[in-house]
Parts: C-alpha cells; structure tokens; sequence
C-alpha cells in the first residue's frame, strides 16, 4: 500500500514539473496578403468546414482549447501543430508557386478521399467530417485545381 502511495506521488509529481516547461503556441494570427480566404474566396460554408476541420492546424490562426496548457497534452498538440503546418499552411498557400500550389490542392484532394485527415486525435474530440462534408471539401479543391490549370494554360497561350 505504501508502495502504491509512493508511485502515485512520483506521477503527481512528474505531472506538476512538466507545467512548467514552456513550450511557445504556434499562433501567429497576423494578417498576411496571402490569406486563403481573402485569396481563393471560398464559400461561407466551406470555409466554415476549413475552420472547423483544417485551420487549428494548418494555419496561423489556431484556436486553443483549454486543455492546452496542461502538459503532456500541450506538448502532444503542439508537436501535431508543427508538423501540420510545415506540411501545409493555408496562410501560405495563396504564396507558393504553381506547381507546388496545385500539388498541395492534390494533396488535399488525396487526405480527404482516403480520410486520414483531420486526424483521429483531433476528431475524436472535434468530431469528423460528414461524407457530404467531405465531398463539398473535395468538389472545392477540385474546382481549384481546374481554375489554376486554365489559369495556367491561358497565360501559356498568351491571352
């Protein structure tokens, strides 16, 4: 029993420590010409689904819960938000050149279809996307990627 005790403690202990290695939030909520919404323009209900299923994080303006700021889940999360916006930032993505553009909308297309975003972790606290969710999503970077291409070949036929 003493032993029992003693084990609880040490993890009560460990859990009191690691609230106190800072670990900095991955916001950076400034306003950027490259906006995807002020860019791409999409409709008041996809960009509802790409703020409530892609932008916590894939982009700058990531909304933090409250359970955030308790380590080991602060860590876990922001290990998740660093890694999903060095995949993608749709703050950055109205910037990058074509090819890498459309291999990202591609991308996009692929995780969706496949489902293996948003990722289990996040949807199992946020909830996933419906299918018609995801085929709106899908129907939309579609359209995206069509109206690049058009874009690119009419630039390439000098009009």
């Amino acid at each position: 029993m003493r032993k029992t005790g003693l084990v609880a403690g040490i993890i009560m202990g460990l859990f009191v420590v690691l609230q106190f290695i800072p670990v900095a939030p991955l916001n950076n909520g400034n306003k950027n010409a490259y906006s995807f919404i002020s860019h791409f323009a999409p409709e008041k209900s996809t960009h509802r689904l790409l703020k409530a299923s892609c932008f916590d994080c894939h982009s700058n303006k990531t909304e933090y819960p409250w359970y955030a700021n308790l380590q080991p889940v602060k860590y876990f999360m922001f290990d998740h938000i660093k890694e999903g916006k060095e995949k993608l930032n749709f703050d950055e993505l109205a910037s990058y050149r074509k090819r890498k553009k459309l291999a990202k909308f591609k991308s996009i297309i692929q995780v969706l279809e496949d489902g293996s975003m948003p990722l289990p972790s996040y949807t199992l606290i946020h909830g996933s996307l419906s299918k018609n969710e995801q085929n709106n999503l899908i129907s939309y970077f579609n359209d995206l990627v069509t109206k690049e291409e058009e874009l690119d070949a009419t630039v390439a036929n000098g009009k």
